[in-house]
């Protein structure tokens, strides 16, 4: 795509258009420009945006049952979320019973757009038999509770932000 110019001469860059939507895969199955845009994703989110200095690259990505979801158009990775497997612990919401969702994220020009709660879906769909569980933001504790996510614990601090555990029982 190229940027062109609209009836008044002023140049319009183009809008991003999701062309591509991977589910579930291991890490081992991203090309290197999916892994490398992954990771740029959660760092200008979780590191820049919102101030959260942690180490992102954590080897959970590695886990062989470490399910990726992601959107991408052609400025790379849009929208995300990792499943981590069945009793990896990942925070005050996790469980041995059930697999733990995390890094959902979405580009600062992509969200408005249901593309996080997309991949959301498609988690839930593949894995909706089982505990599902997260460690949400607590400003968006209601957007997962559109998903069938309870609270299952009291507010907790991580990074300077407010969380709160979460649990959506299985099917």
């Amino acid at each position: 795509m190229t940027a062109s110019a609209d009836t008044t001469g002023q140049t319009q860059e183009p809008r991003a258009q999701n062309w591509l939507t991977t589910l579930g895969l291991p890490w081992s199955e991203l090309t290197a420009t999916q892994a490398y845009s992954v990771l740029r994703l959660r760092s200008q989110i979780f590191v820049v945006e919102q101030g959260c200095v942690f180490l992102d690259a954590d080897g959970a990505d590695l886990h062989p049952e470490t399910e990726h979801y992601f959107h991408a158009d052609n400025h790379g990775v849009s929208s995300y979320l990792r499943l981590l497997p069945r009793g990896y612990a990942d925070g005050p919401a996790s469980s041995e019973e059930g697999r733990s969702i995390g890094r959902v994220t979405t580009r600062p020009d992509a969200r408005g757009q249901g593309l996080s709660g997309q991949l959301l879906e498609a988690a839930i769909d593949r894995h909706g038999d089982q505990l599902l569980t997260l460690n949400a933001q607590e400003r968006l504790e209601s957007w997962y509770a559109r998903y069938g996510f309870q609270a299952s614990g009291p507010v907790f601090i991580e990074d300077d932000i407010r969380h709160v555990p979460m649990r959506r029982p299985g099917r």
